[in-house]
């Protein structure tokens, strides 16, 4: 046979697949000496070693001297895996192959955090109890019941099913392995699940501000589990500001730092009674709390204390403190733009420098709400806006922004 015989045979093996090989093998053993001579051996890929297998188990021998093969082997004969060194070698493609036939060996596996959420879609439609080794829940919440139902026994997906659907209570199989977080969810849906709940003691203060914002009725529960010690003055904060009846099982005012006081103090302010020193609380919280109530601005000391974005954050909703600012030079290109696109009257008390400074896209945000800008604007920023910008702006003031895209237009031509 000469080089080119060869080669076309070559070929020609190389390209038959698993049925034409195993029927040409049949036909013709001598072709297994061809195979050795070409090391078309080498190439063969899982299906085809494992129908020449399947056929003749004598090819087990010569499958264990190849990668390929191996896992075929292992797929025919899982006991066998213990005769080579093959675990450190299998690709995370070749455990799917594996473990969807023998999930016996799936305590063997290393790769369970390498798969996909379409590998584990393959391996849970066929074996759909290793789920157990799954340690990422994303990878598997939008697999759809109909192809996989193993939510019923894991907590975080089962308490998803349940806010879904309430009926979904009724499939639940992992009621003990809940904790706080998973009961105050699934009370939240059904308060009658309480019965069922022995896992109180694990509620966090988190947790009991959360079921307490969503079925107030178990204050009582609260009171019989002794459970108002347990939460943190940043969850009555936010209790409180939308529960504000519970105040009398509050006992941690003393304890309640400025952040605490701001959530409070802005949304319910007839519990600024129960502040035992308001020069504690600090600059940026006097800032949310004035910009929602101003009432109380004389009882803020810390006005020498606000930085720029502490006056930026106040006077977008309280101009009328303007005088109290004394640092508008310390204001940033960002910081003023922030601040006009909801009260330009401030305009001038921007220096030109900082103007000189904004950006395309602050200008954008400005001229986009406030056309009385346009002639502010330079004619550089205007040549540098793209298509979607004149767009944008022509959408908010056609008469305005039309001329000034035309006269843009112009200057590039002009240049």
């Amino acid at each position: 046979m000469n080089i080119r015989q060869y080669k076309a045979l070559d070929k020609t093996l190389r390209h038959l697949n698993a049925t034409e090989l195993v029927d040409a093998l049949k036909k013709h053993p001598y072709l297994e000496k061809m195979l050795d001579t070409l090391n078309v051996w080498k190439s063969l890929e899982y299906e085809t070693w494992k129908a020449l297998i399947c056929v003749d188990p004598k090819y087990i021998k010569k499958a264990r001297n190849y990668l390929e093969g191996q896992v075929a082997v292992v797929a025919e004969k899982p006991k066998d895996i213990s005769k080579f060194k093959l675990l450190n070698k299998l690709r995370d493609y070749d455990w799917l192959k594996i473990l969807e036939h023998f999930p016996a060996l799936a305590s063997q596996c290393k790769s369970w955090e390498n798969f996909d959420s379409y590998d584990w879609q393959n391996i849970l439609s066929v074996q759909p109890q290793l789920i157990e080794y799954c340690t990422d829940v994303s990878k598997i919440k939008d697999i759809v019941p109909e192809i996989f139902d193993g939510w019923k026994y894991i907590p975080d997906l089962c308490i998803e099913m349940i806010e879904l659907n309430p009926e979904n209570i009724n499939e639940c199989k992992c009621w003990s392995y809940f904790n706080g977080t998973h009961w105050c969810r699934a009370l939240k849906v059904n308060p009658t699940l309480v019965e069922k709940c022995e896992k109180w003691s694990e509620f966090s203060s988190e947790n009991w501000e959360y079921l307490l914002l969503h079925r107030p009725k178990f204050a009582k529960l609260c009171d019989e589990k002794n459970a108002w010690g347990s939460l943190t003055p940043q969850s009555w904060s936010n209790l409180l500001s939308r529960r504000p009846y519970l105040a009398n099982k509050c006992n941690k005012w003393g304890d309640f730092l400025s952040q605490d006081w701001s959530t409070l103090l802005k949304i319910k302010p007839q519990f600024a009674d129960r502040v035992p020193n308001y020069n504690k609380i600090k600059a940026t919280s006097w800032s949310e709390i004035l910009s929602y109530q101003p009432q109380f601005s004389d009882k803020c000391k810390k006005w020498h204390w606000f930085k720029p974005l502490d006056w930026v954050n106040l006077l977008i909703r309280q101009p009328q403190f303007e005088n109290r600012c004394k640092t508008w030079q310390l204001f940033k290109p960002s910081d003023w733009v922030n601040l006009l696109v909801s009260q330009p009257q401030f305009w001038n008390k921007c220096s030109k420098s900082t103007r000189g400074a904004f950006l395309p896209e602050d200008w954008i945000r400005l001229l986009r709400d406030h056309p009385q800008f346009a002639n502010r604007c330079p004619d550089s920023i205007y040549d540098s806006f793209s298509h979607r910008d004149w767009i944008s702006l022509k959408s908010k003031n056609n008469d305005v922004y039309a001329k000034k895209e035309m006269l843009s237009t112009l200057r590039k031509i002009a240049a």
